[in-house]
């Protein structure tokens, strides 16, 4: 097995952990926003612009 053959079954080889930590992080991510993002029914109170309050 020459150095091109080694090389690329290790580069092979650390897909698979390297997929499944990416995954890990995205479904976290997704996880923290739709805990952490407010409601779709939150009460929004909007301020009025100062431009608008002529």
């Amino acid at each position: 097995m020459g150095p091109v053959e080694v090389a690329r079954r290790a580069f092979v080889d650390g897909m698979g952990p390297a997929m499944s930590a990416a995954a890990g992080a995205t479904a976290a991510g997704v996880l923290l926003a739709l805990l952490l993002a407010p409601s779709r029914g939150a009460d929004r109170t909007e301020t009025p612009h100062p431009k608008d309050s002529s």
